[in-house]
């Protein structure tokens, strides 16, 4: 194999073919998860606000005649975007964001998760905003999301969010090659926390069903994946939490469901982590 197709990760085979062995490692186990795409056309009197999301997410702003100057912020680390015609924004899940859409703001809004396995974010330790301007993939985007949904409607905006997800992954393929190996020996335990997480699992039980002492795990897990034990519970709990909850679910269906000692405490959780009430949550998440 020569130098170019270890460079594109391949390996020679018969008749001239060249292997991609990296399509062929991540290629079936890329994850898209979209729990729902929202339509903007701000109406009065606007939006001048804050939220965090347990999702990435992605503003796509049609290009069009008029000119509206609507913003988003980050506060750490400190940000600002203009949302212009013409551009795609891409913004980190858990991080607080504010917004300003004053009225006739015209955008779609796009709450997903990609992974490359179960767990593996592939925005995972992104922290500042990125924005690309494509008149012609946002426009495209913006027309397939609001005409009636079909069946090659659908595959072809799946299609679309890939491609324009695709300007904001910049992590090399080895370095995500030795993400997904460390990650391997807590396979079963991030599987039954990613699935279905509890909130009165504690990081001691965490620690046995991997084999270590509390300390030990603790200092293993955060570096090999990224995150404390707590805060990646934490994570998917938000999670879980919000897409239930979006189901139509009742607060006290899903704190108990997900083990939470009772519907206040997990009011309280949950408003910490994205800033509004549970029982609000559906107005807090179509912005």
């Amino acid at each position: 194999m020569d130098s170019s197709d270890q460079a594109r990760g391949g390996r020679r085979g018969g008749m001239g073919h060249a292997r991609h062995d990296g399509f062929e490692m991540l290629g079936e186990g890329l994850t898209l998860m979209a729990p729902y795409l929202v339509t903007v056309q701000q109406e009065a009197p606007g939006i001048d606000g804050a939220n965090a999301m347990p999702w990435n997410r992605l503003f796509v702003v049609p290009p069009h005649e008029q000119r509206i100057p609507a913003t988003v912020s980050l506060a750490e680390p400190r940000q600002a975007l203009a949302l212009e015609p013409g551009t795609i924004t891409w913004l980190p899940s858990d991080a607080r964001l504010h917004f300003r859409f004053p009225v006739g703001f015209r955008m779609i809004a796009w709450h997903f998760r990609l992974e490359w396995a179960p767990g593996v974010d592939a925005f995972a330790g992104v922290a500042r905003m990125r924005q690309t301007r494509d008149a012609t993939m946002s426009r495209e985007l913006d027309a397939l999301a609001r005409r009636d949904a079909d069946a090659a409607a659908l595959a072809r905006l799946r299609g679309l969010l890939l491609a324009a997800l695709s300007s904001f992954i910049d992590e090399p393929l080895d370095a995500l090659s030795r993400r997904l190996r460390t990650r391997q020996r807590y396979g079963k335990l991030l599987a039954a926390i990613d699935q279905q997480p509890r909130a009165d699992l504690g990081v001691a039980e965490m620690a046995r069903e991997i084999g270590l002492g509390r300390e030990g795990f603790t200092r293993a897990f955060r570096r090999d994946v990224g995150l404390t034990p707590r805060e990646y519970l934490r994570r998917a709990l938000a999670r879980h939490a919000s897409q239930r909850l979006l189901a139509g679910e009742s607060v006290t269906s899903v704190a108990e469901g997900l083990r939470f000692s009772s519907p206040f405490w997990f009011s309280r959780f949950f408003k910490a982590r994205l800033g509004a009430a549970p029982s609000a949550f559906g107005s807090l998440a179509r912005r």
